[in-house]
């Protein structure tokens, strides 16, 4: 960066009164006695403390700005004037007509050296020992992407804790049962979705139940799980083929039993939509009685016809999303383009370059996914027949 000068460095001690560095935009690791979760402007400088972290920042959030502000007037001493750079409804003008001066100095460090901050939110598990095991799988993606993709950097976060580095995420990526998430968060996520954040959701949370939920999602993901239209079988999918799209880089053919539900509802026309994975089910799939997730006279109509259960989308404004219906059961991520297709996914709605042969990663082992379950495991699980599972999926 060129030296700032005078009048810069007095625009640095000036900023620094206002927000001392606190947040770290990049990891999201380092925290002080302020929190800020808005990337700060151009032409201000890394901190030395974290790469990922840049000083000043002139974005305080009311809360948290109002509490500063109460600490430097209880400082004072009595009939002192209080500090008028320290008063929160004053500051962000003047930060931010400080901010467009200090464009002079030259552009920073984007946090974590540019990287596209990838954000994974889950809800419970349930289904038992390795079912619908959310918090596991995405503790895992998230690994083998910092591990594999040098441009991204990913973390994982429970339902129920501080939810803050969604707002500053390229991507975001649900998992819940009952679209719980999709719901509990739409109206958090809607300006995300607004100015192009990505958006993933898996297994039973493209399933959100309600009509606004599923008009929402189908807005953000390009399809949804809509009962009484969509089905929900378990079945041996088989994928020989798959389209020229950067999700589906480096994927070879493959067969996986899963629950895979498809018949979703997709945006109009298919507009924006790409199936990245697509099979025949087997009849007795289409073949339920009427119900909510059994069958409906539409699905028993489409008789040898392929249907997608996994996609790709691109809105209007920009942003990305992904579903992939398949994730019933933990021992599936074992297969190896299974995995590939949602970790290419996670870089793709992150706007990253997607690697040409596709995200890299290790096959994992038994004992490597349950070490991500973190649970004892049942004394009737049988270990044995799951490992030969596990060794035939990639033959």
């Amino acid at each position: 960066m060129p030296p700032l000068g005078p009048l810069g460095l007095r625009i640095r001690r000036m900023a620094r009164r206002i927000h001392a560095p606190t947040r770290c935009v990049g990891c999201f690791r380092h925290r002080g006695p302020l929190s800020c979760t808005i990337a700060c402007p151009p032409g201000f400088r890394a901190s030395s403390k974290c790469p990922g972290q840049l000083e000043p920042c002139f974005h305080l959030a009311g809360r948290e700005a109002s509490g500063y502000a109460r600490r430097n007037r209880s400082a004072a001493s009595p009939g002192q004037e209080e500090n008028p750079m320290t008063r929160p409804a004053r500051c962000l003008p003047v930060g931010l007509a400080l901010a467009g001066l200090a464009l002079a100095a030259g552009p920073a460090p984007a946090a974590e050296g540019g990287k596209k901050q990838i954000v994974f939110i889950h809800g419970a598990a349930s289904h038992g020992y390795g079912g619908h095991a959310y918090g596991p799988a995405f503790r895992m993606l998230a690994r083998m992407l910092n591990e594999g993709v040098p441009t991204v950097n990913a973390v994982v976060i429970q339902d129920d804790k501080d939810l803050a580095p969604m707002d500053a995420a390229d991507a975001i990526f649900l998992g819940s049962d009952g679209g719980n998430l999709v719901k509990k968060l739409g109206d958090r996520l809607e300006p995300l979705m607004a100015k192009g954040v990505g958006l993933g959701c898996i297994h039973y949370t493209v399933d959100p139940t309600d009509k606004k939920a599923i008009e929402r999602l189908i807005a953000w993901i390009g399809g949804a799980y809509e009962q009484h239209w969509s089905v929900n079988p378990h079945w041996e999918a088989e994928f020989t083929s798959f389209p020229d799209h950067p999700v589906a880089r480096g994927l070879k053919p493959f067969k996986c039993n899963d629950e895979w539900y498809y018949h979703m509802r997709f945006a109009a026309d298919m507009k924006g939509v790409t199936p990245i994975l697509q099979a025949v089910p087997p009849e007795r799939t289409r073949q339920g009685k009427d119900g909510p997730h059994s069958g409906n006279p539409t699905v028993r109509a489409r008789t040898g016809m392929p249907e997608i259960v996994a996609w790709a989308y691109e809105r209007p404004n920009g942003g990305r999303g992904f579903g992939f219906t398949g994730m019933h059961t933990h021992w599936n991520w074992a297969q190896d383009s299974f995995r590939k297709t949602v970790l290419n996914a996670c870089v793709w709605i992150a706007k990253a370059e997607v690697p040409k042969d596709g995200v890299p990663s290790k096959t994992p082992t038994l004992e490597e996914l349950e070490k991500d379950l973190q649970q004892e495991r049942p004394k009737n699980f049988n270990a044995e027949a799951v490992r030969k599972q596990i060794e035939a999926m990639n033959k």
